[in-house]
């Protein structure tokens, strides 16, 4: 008989391939943005923006896509609140991860790379919303005034 500090169902939740894919996601985030870039070759520009520019957008594309996982995940009454959290958690990885930069003697913060990152973020979250047809929206605004709320059950 071993012994732990946490029960087993939640080292399951913690050993689960979704929240190993979004620390391995998170680091290369952070790991992306330590490297130097004095050499680095992908400078310049693509049409109208630099390369780095499109590099920071990309690279928060996923985490606003990762909003389909925290919709289907959520309960129809939780799922605003649920899209929101997580839309603020990606800000604030963004943020941390320009922000850290400062710290670091071959990077410095830049705001247009923030913006990018914030961009990302956006672009990934609507392609979702666009994806699922409205009834994202319509899960997370709701029932209407005088509506009443209709749930479906399963049967098992």
């Amino acid at each position: 008989m071993t012994s732990s500090i946490l029960p087993r169902s939640t080292v399951a939740k913690l050993a689960s391939p979704s929240l190993i894919l979004l620390a391995a996601y998170i680091g290369g985030v952070f790991l992306f943005h330590s490297l130097p870039t004095r050499n680095f070759p992908l400078t310049g520009k693509m049409g109208w923006f630099e390369v780095t520019e499109i590099l920071h957008f990309a690279l928060f594309f996923p985490w606003g896509w990762m909003t389909a996982h925290v919709i289907s995940r959520s309960p129809a009454r939780m799922v605003g609140a649920a899209v929101s959290v997580w839309l603020l958690l990606g800000l604030m990885v963004a943020a941390l991860a320009e922000g850290a930069q400062i710290l670091l003697e071959h990077r410095s913060f830049n705001w247009r790379d923030m913006f990018f990152n914030v961009v990302g973020i956006g672009a990934g979250a609507m392609m979702v919303l666009l994806a699922r047809g409205g009834s994202v929206l319509r899960r997370w605004a709701g029932p209407r005034v005088g509506e009443k709320s209709v749930v479906h059950h399963s049967s098992r």
